[in-house]
């Protein structure tokens, strides 16, 4: 078997609590502001906390237009705006949405998301039980299936290679990733549009609670960081700006520390790389008090405690599937400060699902 293709990513698009765009994501990164607010999306005044991650002045209109967005839910329009922004990144399409490169069958989707329709099924079911089925809109409907969000994209952005729905949870955005590398090792697609989606409401926000995610100091969060990844060659042969190359990938299905160190062990196998080659890690987003213990312990027994770290928390809150991706940018950003570093990224859920990702500078080597 031939060695892998390597793969790039070429484009990145944000919409997130400290900033939208990729310039803005990243300098509200480094402004070190949090963006824990107090929450206006619905009403918090029966819960004994009111802050989260929440985007404020999210406009929709000025990345889409007007067209359509009263059929959309909140999830799909973050999902669309970052999309939107990420293309244009790339240089894939122009601001008429038309392609410069690329035909649309070589496009494909993977998109990370795991509640970004409970607000869309809780309200389509209300109504139901309420009004009666007779009175519940059809266009309501669509938004209740998991692929919505992809699905609406896919038909924006005339994608037409593949789409993709990844729902397992706070790893979804790193496992989107995950197989956007297979599918275009492969060769089915030139180009996979991927990353991670969420929205703030008040469903997801009980959730956090129920599982005692939620204290003084944890929030839950929303957002959406999308990526065009590409094969080396084709992001050379079409001169893309490049931001780094994804060298390494681990998923397991364990609930326990075991699970999470044998993900970043198949990471730093398929990177070829030993774990002192590691110069970063990006914890995960997860609010949970024991899956952080487990992600301490499994960064211990593989990579010793001597490595610096970044936790996102404190600044963006838990944005759950949409997490890693907002990891994935941050690291972009480290890597174009300190184009030497090589960086890891760890994800791990309650049911046991555990990724890690490692990327680093690219080298035309």
């Amino acid at each position: 078997m031939g060695k892998k293709k390597r793969i790039v990513i070429t484009g990145l698009g944000a919409i997130t609590p400290v900033g939208e765009g990729k310039e803005g994501f990243w300098q509200g990164l480094e402004s070190d502001n949090s963006a824990i607010r107090p929450i206006t999306l619905f009403d918090t005044s029966k819960y004994h906390y009111n802050q989260a991650g929440e985007i404020t002045d999210f406009d929709p209109k000025v990345y889409l237009g007007a067209k359509g967005l009263k059929y959309l839910n909140r999830t799909t329009k973050l999902l669309m705006s970052a999309t939107f922004l990420c293309l244009k990144d790339a240089h894939i399409k122009n601001d008429n949405r038309d392609y410069i490169c690329y035909a649309p069958d070589h496009l494909g989707l993977a998109l990370g998301t795991t509640c970004g329709i409970l607000h869309s099924i809780s309200s389509f079911d209300r109504e139901s039980l309420t009004e009666g089925p007779r009175f519940v809109s059809p266009m309501a409907f669509a938004n209740t299936v998991i692929n919505a969000p992809a699905g609406h994209l896919a038909i924006k952005e005339d994608i037409r290679g593949l789409s993709v729905t990844v729902s397992t949870g706070y790893s979804a955005s790193l496992d989107a990733i995950g197989i956007s590398l297979n599918y275009l090792r492969s060769k089915r697609v030139k180009c996979m549009i991927a990353g991670g989606a969420e929205e703030l409401c008040e469903e997801l926000f009980m959730f956090h609670i129920g599982q005692g995610a939620i204290s003084a100091d944890s929030f839950p969060a929303e957002g959406s960081v999308i990526f065009a990844l590409e094969r080396m060659e084709d992001a050379v042969k079409r001169q893309a700006s490049i931001y780094g190359e994804i060298v390494g990938y681990g998923n397991t299905l364990s609930p326990n520390t075991e699970g999470l160190v044998r993900a970043i062990e198949l990471a730093l196998e398929e990177a070829n790389l030993e774990a002192r080659k590691i110069d970063r890690i990006i914890l995960g987003t997860n609010l949970n008090q024991q899956q952080k213990d487990i992600e301490h312990k499994a960064i211990g027994e593989t990579l010793g405690s001597s490595i610096p770290q970044t936790d996102l928390r404190p600044l963006l809150g838990d944005s759950y599937s949409a997490g890693g991706s907002m990891q994935i940018g941050t690291s972009l950003r480290i890597i174009s400060r300190n184009p030497a570093d090589t960086i890891l990224i760890t994800s791990l859920d309650p049911a046991g699902n555990n990724s890690a990702l490692i990327i680093r500078s690219i080298s035309l080597t």
